[in-house]
């Protein structure tokens, strides 16, 4: 899930470099105050005032120094968090800073991310980045993920890493146990005060000779099956957006007038393709034509699902300020429809649907056209 929100801001930052309407900066005054939730997508964003609800950022540079009495979800490629969020932060940046107080739990994923003094975490902190500097107060437990980690704060419960290279300063505190998994010793001050105990785990010899090293591989080769799957649909999706627009309009068209129409079209194709293609398999003229014709649909088939995608993410996110059939629409309806499809049963049936939605919409416009 961490990786789908990394790679869309990616995504979504080129994106937004590629839309002229979205240029200025974006601003919250210091004495606004906003009722409910707050929804932004611009290059810069500025939040100095307060919200009443929750923010949903979405930009290159994003600051927070004013209040938000929810929870805040940013995407960025630099986000800077110095104000008071009352509730949780969920932040996905190249850089990430924050030098506030957080009233509940913080889950961030970061090229950098520095989490420094006077800032406070009244609850606990996952992180996951590159390096990371940790020299604030967390009330709760830590875990964090990286390839250098320095703590010069306190950690009212437990920190587990799994790390490179750890550091803990004269300035650190844990008050619980210190667990890490790492090839290398951490290098703890004398003056350092551990609570519990300090266990340190030499991960990757000791797992593999274990056997350990097949969940493992497991996990790693379903992560890069649904990265490369995320990536595959990206790139069909922009070639048709930037190459193919017209027709892609009209299939869309399709869709959103006959949207039942479609899906049953898609049922029809779906059955009959199978038939078509054994026939001419048992064939011996035909065998080289089915062939072709399923590697077709192959391809067909990861085409057809950004069509619903691309319709439902045009009548829904343009309250974003989105522009319909951009790259930056697109790129968040389909991280959207990823983080569905995950959803045990329910993403089955979506999945199906959208095939055949997107398989029919394409039929029926074909249809229409002749």
């Amino acid at each position: 899930m961490k990786l789908f929100l990394l790679l869309f801001v990616l995504f979504s930052n080129l994106a937004f470099c590629q839309e002229e309407k979205i240029e200025k900066i974006l601003i919250l005054p210091r004495d606004a105050v906003h009722q409910g939730d707050y929804f932004a997508v611009n290059t810069n964003i500025e939040i100095s005032g307060e919200i009443t609800g929750d923010a949903y950022l979405f930009g290159q540079q994003i600051v927070i120094d004013g209040k938000v009495k929810g929870d805040v979800v940013v995407f960025g490629g630099t986000v800077d968090i110095s104000g008071e969020v009352e509730g949780s932060v969920r932040a996905v940046g190249a850089q990430v800073l924050i030098l506030g107080s957080v009233g509940r739990n913080v889950s961030l994923i970061g090229g950098n991310a520095q989490i420094l003094y006077p800032s406070k975490i009244s609850g606990s902190l996952v992180c996951v980045a590159g390096n990371c500097d940790l020299a604030a107060f967390i009330g709760k437990s830590a875990k964090v993920f990286s390839s250098n980690l320095r703590v010069s704060g306190e950690i009212s419960e437990n920190l587990n890493a799994h790390v490179g290279d750890l550091r803990l300063t004269s300035n650190a505190k844990i008050g619980g146990n210190l667990q890490y998994s790492s090839n290398a010793i951490a290098f703890i001050d004398p003056s350092a005060q551990i609570q519990g105990e300090t266990i340190h785990h030499p991960s990757a010899f000791r797992n593999l000779m274990k056997g350990q090293w097949l969940e493992g591989f497991y996990f790693v080769s379903r992560i890069a099956g649904i990265l490369m799957n995320f990536l595959f649909s990206f790139v069909v999706g922009w070639v048709l957006i930037r190459f193919y627009p017209k027709k892609l309009q009209e299939v869309l068209s399709a869709f959103n007038k006959h949207p039942f129409k479609a899906f049953l079209a898609g049922l029809v194709v779906i059955i009959l393709l199978p038939i078509v293609s054994l026939l001419l398999l048992i064939t011996i003229l035909g065998a080289p034509f089915a062939l072709a014709l399923m590697g077709f649909f192959v391809i067909f088939f990861y085409a057809a699902k950004t069509i619903p995608i691309l319709a439902v993410a045009n009548k829904y996110l343009t309250k974003l300020k989105l522009k319909p059939n951009s790259l930056s629409i697109f790129a968040l309806g389909l991280f959207l429809y990823f983080l569905i499809v995950r959803i045990p049963y329910v993403g089955f049936f979506v999945a199906l649907a959208s095939l055949l939605c997107g398989v029919g919409s394409s039929a029926v416009a074909r249809m229409k056209k002749r």
